[in-house]
């Protein structure tokens, strides 16, 4: 396997650039889905309504970057503006519950690292979502390097070890410089060999 190490955002984004716009989608939906569970934690009575909006926002951003990431790299249609009011809806869900937080008192608010992974992963689907609905190949490379610093810090509010999702990006890119092909990462584990607490997640 090609030999790629990532470990922050400008390295990732630097590796990104020259190549194919469908390799920066597809890397940008495999870092989303990989903190998905943390989109999904349970969040304090108090905020639920807009907990239960945003957490809705997420799963239909991921399904839409998943199905466009699809047409993208077989070659086929696709509707970037069902993406843009999924990513609109995504933006006012997110700042209703920045509104709900500010609300709440701060004893009966969520755990602080709960509710930072939980953002986090949100707007790694929203980077996502955005990276799929274009062809601007400079807009798809930072959303997808967003995506990724997104995800690391979803893992990082969590259990500190950001790590984890830099070193499966990087499986993920030397993959693609092996193989070239975007359509068969798309369809690969999510994990190889690193991050166990997460994976567990999806069980």
């Amino acid at each position: 396997m090609a030999d790629v190490a990532f470990t922050d955002r400008e390295e990732f984004e630097q590796w990104l650039e020259g190549k194919p716009r469908e390799w920066a989608q597809v890397l940008a939906l495999r870092s989303a889905l990989r903190v998905a569970p943390l989109a999904m934690l349970e969040i304090a009575s108090q905020e639920r309504t807009a907990y239960q909006r945003l957490k809705g926002s997420v799963a239909r951003c991921l399904w839409l970057a998943w199905g466009t990431t699809k047409c993208a790299v077989s070659g086929t249609l696709w509707h970037p503006l069902a993406l843009l009011d999924a990513y609109d809806a995504l933006d006012g869900a997110a700042d209703e519950f920045e509104v709900a937080e500010a609300a709440v008192d701060y004893i009966n608010r969520t755990a602080d690292a709960d509710r930072a992974s939980f953002r986090s992963a949100a707007f790694a689907a929203g980077c996502a979502i955005y990276s799929a609905a274009t062809k601007d190949d400079a807009v798809a490379t930072a959303n997808a390097a967003y995506a990724a610093t997104y995800a690391a810090d979803a893992a990082n509010a969590t259990v500190a070890r950001p790590g984890d999702l830099w070193d499966a990006l990087s499986i993920d890119a030397g993959r693609l410089e092996d193989v070239g092909d975007p359509e068969r990462l798309l369809g690969e584990r999510l994990w190889q060999d690193s991050a166990e607490w997460l994976e567990g997640m999806w069980v």
